[in-house]
């Protein structure tokens, strides 16, 4: 049997196709690979076929009677959907591709995530340049990295303040949990001999 292009994985995505079709790990990697790419796209056109819906109330007479709201829209067990993630979807695709006029191939290289979290901050912006710097970093930078980059552009002038706490681990379960009779005081205090005021 021949190896799988990557055309194919990314058609053929039932999972006795991959299970009988794949013979190698990197074989396998280029399938997760090529879906991954084609989950990201489905996000976007999901955002496209939603906005257009909502729009003039267009899903009143997609699917007949007994659906009176958006929400009783979305709820529909076929599209299983929360609000919130329609939304988010509806959102993104609206303001990058309807509104800014990028192409949809080039929002749907971006982690969702990090569209959402970018949302509220282009919204105000007027610099196109300054929006595809940050659509760079959010195509680049990992979820967490990008969620602080946004917390540092939203947040520029304030000092950032943190609190401590003690987690307990389960030698048998590897289980965290967290200690809640120890606040973040006593942590600084204990602390404060061993390491630096600075790193505090």
């Amino acid at each position: 049997m021949q190896p799988m292009s990557e055309s194919e994985m990314a058609n053929n995505v039932n999972p006795n196709l991959i299970r009988d079709g794949i013979k190698s790990s990197y074989e396998y990697h280029q399938a997760l690979v090529s879906l991954v790419s084609t989950s990201k796209q489905n996000f976007i056109l999901m955002g496209e076929l939603l906005y257009r819906l909502k729009s003039d109330d267009n899903y009143l007479d997609a699917v007949g009677e007994g659906i009176d709201t958006w929400i009783d829209y979305i709820k529909q067990p076929e599209i299983g959907l929360s609000i919130g993630e329609a939304n988010r979807l509806v959102q993104i695709y609206e303001h990058f591709v309807e509104r800014l006029g990028y192409r949809k191939e080039d929002i749907a290289e971006i982690p969702v995530k990090n569209l959402h979290y970018l949302l509220p901050i282009v919204k105000g912006m007027d610099d196109t340049e300054e929006v595809m710097e940050l659509l760079n970093e959010a195509l680049h930078l990992s979820q967490r990295d990008f969620k602080e980059r946004v917390y540092e552009i939203k947040h520029e002038d304030e000092e950032r303040t943190y609190s401590y706490i003690v987690m307990k681990k389960c030698d048998q379960t590897s289980t965290l949990s967290r200690v809640y009779d120890i606040d973040s005081y006593d942590i600084i205090e204990a602390f404060r001999g061993v390491i630096g005021d600075e790193q505090i």
